[in-house]
């Protein structure tokens, strides 16, 4: 579905198995995930035509909402939305503030943080917390380590799966 660009029908295929078993985290991670991907990818890389942008916003705002009350300390958790959210802080809250991006972006390198001392042998959490900071060379060094994992860390051909082994190559 997602090399034809289905996004919509994506979006709704998680939602629905999310809302039937809210608790089943893989499928939290796989919609907030696909969401996220094609709220960065909006207005460059994907066909955003006859997709709702809000949809896809309110669900990645709910899935993070619904984690931080119910698994703020799994460390998957907090290594995903802290990503995400360090990233695009401004996907993660309604309406305009400059205060709300900082307060936000704060948060996710936060949670980088804590997921990689919660596993601080994870290269893959550790390398995504590094990403976050201004330690540069131990973040090539520690990058560079990773990339003879990213076929086993990465195993499917699905968008976010494809990000990653292109983010974490370059």
């Amino acid at each position: 579905m997602e090399h034809s660009e289905q996004w919509e029908a994506i979006r709704q295929m998680l939602f629905d198995q999310w809302q039937k078993d809210k608790s089943n985290f893989e499928v939290l991670i796989r919609l907030a995930s696909e969401c996220w991907l094609v709220l960065t990818e909006w207005d460059c890389c994907i066909n955003n035509e006859n997709l709702v942008f809000e949809k896809f916003k309110n669900n990645l705002i709910d899935t993070c909402i619904y984690g931080l009350k119910h698994f703020e300390t799994k460390t998957e958790f907090l290594c995903v939305f802290g990503y995400m959210i360090s990233l695009f802080p401004y996907f993660f809250y309604y309406g305009e503030s400059d205060g709300r991006y900082s307060l936000w972006e704060k948060r996710g390198k936060e949670m980088l943080e804590r997921a990689h001392q919660n596993a601080p042998n994870d290269l893959l959490t550790k390398v995504l917390f590094l990403g976050s900071t201004d330690r540069e060379r131990e973040y090539r060094t520690e990058k560079s380590k990773l990339e003879f994992l990213l076929s086993e860390l990465f195993p499917g051909d699905s968008a976010i799966e494809q990000y990653f082994k292109d983010v974490l190559t370059n």
